[in-house]
């Protein structure tokens, strides 16, 4: 294994950094139904942070409660167009256009990953951890702690992804130094702590993908006695209990599957979604 420049984080890093990049693994192994193994990238990955004009997709996520700060990961154009390809079964087009399409399954599949991370970096670090997705852009911040991995399987092509941690995560999850040192994968057969693996849905789940589902937005709610919803007229107001500033929710089978702030799109409501919950609590809302 070639040599990678890497950050000596503390047990509580290394393990943010696994979790990651384990998660992605077993979402990949979810939706295509096949193994996947993870690799330490050759030496000349590089740095997309240090190049400005890096042809790729940038996707940020904020940690919140157990932890404070920002992680971005960069998918170079081709690799981001494996990596939606496999959420949408289509076969990888090199010659494609990176479009929205794209962009949207790729932020996809990283929820999703951001979802199982979330619950496993909760049981490892001892508190809930919250990890909200927010723009497909570049972060502003420069980078505390730069980990790259690949992913691949027999029918997959090596797909490599790169994490970045902001300052302020790095600081509260440990000290980190850099040195130069071999990255070899986790044996995975061999590892002492796994992470609970994610329940399989039914292979055919991807078929009921275009099945309509009712969904609503929630600006607030209250309470209220009959008689004051026989006393309403025109020009009445009815209090929520929510202030302006608190976001929306998305509900789906009356349960949150979103939240965000209402837009308006060529005349319509809209919802800009800044967070989503879990995968699985999606799902439950389908189940119900």
């Amino acid at each position: 294994m070639s040599a990678t420049t890497v950050p000596l984080l503390s047990r509580e890093g290394l393990e943010y950094c696994h979790v990651w990049f384990e998660s992605l693994r077993q979402v990949l192994e979810q939706i295509r139904g096949e193994p996947f193994t993870l690799q330490s990238p050759s030496h000349d990955a590089g740095d997309p942070y240090a190049q400005l004009e890096a042809e790729g997709l940038w996707v940020r996520f904020s940690a919140e409660k157990r932890l404070r700060g920002e992680q971005a990961l960069f998918i170079s154009k081709p690799d981001a167009l494996a990596l939606a390809g496999i959420l949408m079964w289509e076969p990888p087009d090199a010659a494609a256009e990176l479009d929205d399409e794209h962009t949207d399954a790729v932020a996809e599949l990283l929820r999703q990953a951001a979802g199982a991370a979330a619950t496993a970096l909760g049981d490892k670090l001892g508190g809930e951890v919250g990890l909200v997705f927010r723009a497909s852009d570049r972060p502003r911040w420069a980078p505390a702690v730069h980990v790259a991995m690949s992913c691949s399987s027999a029918q997959v092509s090596s797909v490599g992804v790169h994490l970045f941690l902001s300052p302020e995560l790095a600081a509260a999850i440990g000290p980190t130094t850099t040195a130069e040192s071999d990255v070899a994968p986790r044996d995975q057969s061999r590892t002492t702590n796994p992470l609970p693996q994610l329940p399989r849905d039914s292979d055919n789940l991807r078929f009921l993908r275009d099945v309509e589902l009712e969904a609503y937005l929630r600006f607030g709610e209250r309470q209220v006695l009959l008689r004051d919803i026989l006393d309403l007229g025109r020009g009445g107001v009815v209090e929520l209990d929510k202030q302006l500033q608190e976001p929306v929710e998305l509900l789906v089978g009356q349960k949150v599957v979103a939240r965000g702030q209402p837009v308006i799109v060529d005349g319509n409501f809209g919802l800009r979604v800044t967070e989503i919950v879990a995968r699985e609590e999606r799902l439950d809302s389908v189940r119900r």
